[in-house]
Formats: C-alpha cells, structure tokens, sequence
C-alpha cells in the first residue's frame, strides 16, 4: 500500500488544476475547501490506515445520491488485481463504531468482491467538517451529476442556513451558479421524482431554462424531463420542444381574448377579463412579458439593453395611430 499516498490528494489536484466540465465562472478563493482537504489529507498521512472489518463501518449521514455501480464495478474489477492504493476516510463514533467519510465506491467494491476488511484512516472531525469534507468531495467528483451536486448544496443549506453567497464563498463556485444548481427544487414534483432515475439527464443549465415555464406549463415540463430520462430527446431538443408549446399556447389565448363575441358581430373584440398575461419568445428564451389589463399594457424585458428600442417602438406605432386618426 503507497503510504504517501491519500484518496483526498486526487481532489486537491482537481481543484487546483482541473476545470469543471461544463465549466462555470469559480470564485477565485477556494481556499476553503483546499484548507479543509489538505488539514484531513494531513491527518491521512501521519497516522497508520487501520484493517476494519466492513461490518464495522456504517455509512455516513452526510452523502447525497446514490452510488454509481459502473463505478463500483471497475473498482471491484482494479482491486481483483491490484492492492488498495489509498485507505478510505472513517471518523469513529460514540457506540464505538465507525462512520464513513471518504471511499463509498471503495468500501462497495470491497463488499463486493466478498472481502471482509479494507484500509481505513480514522479522523478526528466534527459534524460540521465531516458535512463539509462529504461535500466538496461531492461537488468535485467529475462523474457526479448537477442535480446531485445540487442535493449537496441543499443538504448544507438546511443544515447551516447558508445563504448562496455563504455558499459560493465556501465551495469557490460563483453565486450565479449555485443559484442555477437550486433551479432543480423549482422543477414540478413528478419531474424531480423522474429525475431521481436518471439524474444526470438533466443539466444544471436546462433545468434553469426549463424553470421559466414550469410554474405556467408543469405537465410539458414534466414530460419533457420524462423524455430526457428515457433518452428520447437531448436537453437542447427538450428545451426547444417546451419553449414551442408554450409559445403556442401564449397564441391561442391570444387568439381566444380577441376573438369576436358571439351575438355581437365580428367588429366587437371580447373584453379582456382580469389580467392577461402573454410571453413573447426568443428562439428557446423569454424574450419579454406582456401584461394587459383594460387600457394598461405593462411589458417586462428579460434584457433591459432592449428597452430603448421597445420605446421607440411602441412611440412609433402611436404615433401612426394618431397620426392615422
């Protein structure tokens, strides 16, 4: 067994010269989880790893997502004929007992090539460095999707009340993208149960742009999702599909509000009810929303540069109307 050698080294190099892929804008501090990945990486070299009976470690309360048995098949596979490079992490617990920290697909592999012990370094760290420690090395494994990345962020956010800046400061990660991982708990329930299947089918990316339709159009979000799950449909054909539905829809009810009412003849428009509220789209994006109440037009722009032009247009068209009158 390499004795200079932790599990926890490949994660500190990852941070500091591995890109995430997609690769979103980081922070340029990430010292945090550097500091915290090298103090345990410290503690993992100076001690002996210990021979623990698997029996004898209990899973630990902190990891997210479930375990990818591609993964744990090829571990297996490596350690039939190889040694165990590196120990697994394991702080002790109060019954006497230990709790994983670190190597859930190594402890797997073992069990499942029917050995009874594996090479485990014992940590002294409190809950809150353990959830930590569970965390970047979630948030940094390349295999792990954005939607388990983002059961991460949402684990540590209800256990600390962190805010998405607390959060961006303390994995290195922009704030623009935390919030874009949390675009997944706006997602309709039954998509995020389909997504629970196959969570990598769905990027943290097309979660954001199918969230602009999900609280209006649930159901085409949700089969959309159930068809990214059955690998029916790409996310970009996904996205493009629910931006067209909606679209439709947004014209029909036009359609329908301005369509003569019956016994009145065709001069007469129908009365718009309430407020009206119409999309107007951009190839797969919201480009404004149109509200109509009575008289009252309000429209909000996605882009604010637009708003300029959006002036001037709406000037000119008045300016034709009274000009025409």
């Amino acid at each position: 067994m390499a004795s200079g050698k932790s599990l926890l080294s490949e994660l500190t190099s990852q941070i500091l010269s591995k890109p995430a892929d997609p690769a979103p804008r980081r922070n340029r501090s990430v010292s945090a989880p550097i500091a915290l990945l090298r103090e345990v990486e410290e503690h993992v070299e100076r001690g002996t790893p210990l021979q623990l009976r698997l029996d004898q470690i209990d899973e630990g309360p902190y990891h997210v997502g479930a375990l990818d048995p591609v993964r744990v098949a090829a571990l297996a596979e490596n350690l039939r004929h190889n040694p165990q490079s590196s120990p697994v992490v394991v702080r002790r617990k109060r019954d006497g007992r230990y709790e994983l920290v670190a190597g859930r697909h190594r402890k797997a592999a073992f069990a499942q090539l029917q050995r009874e012990e594996i090479a485990a370094s014992v940590v002294n760290l409190s809950d809150d460095e353990a959830e930590r420690l569970v965390f970047f090395d979630n948030l940094l494994a390349p295999a792990l999707s954005d939607y388990e990345k983002y059961l991460g962020f949402a684990q540590r956010q209800n256990s600390k009340d962190c805010s998405y800046a607390d959060l961006a400061k303390e994995s290195g990660w922009s704030k623009s993208q935390v919030a874009r991982f949390f675009s997944f708990s706006r997602l309709p329930a039954e998509a995020i149960e389909l997504l629970k299947t196959r969570p990598a089918a769905v990027g943290a990316n097309c979660a954001e742009k199918l969230v602009a339709f999900a609280k209006e159009h649930p159901e085409t979000v949700t089969e959309a999702v159930r068809a990214m799950v059955e690998e029916r449909l790409t996310q970009d054909e996904a996205v493009r599909q629910v931006a067209q539905a909606a679209q439709e829809t947004v014209v029909s009810s036009a359609a329908e509000a301005a369509a003569p009412v019956a016994g009145r003849g065709a001069a007469a428009p129908a009365a718009v009810v309430g407020t009206q509220k119409l999309r107007v789209m951009h190839q797969d994006r919201v480009f404004a929303m149109v509200s109509v109440k009575g008289s009252r037009v309000a429209i909000k722009l996605s882009d604010e540069s637009e708003a300029e032009g959006a002036v001037n247009a709406i000037m000119n068209y008045l300016r034709l109307r009274t000009e025409s009158q």
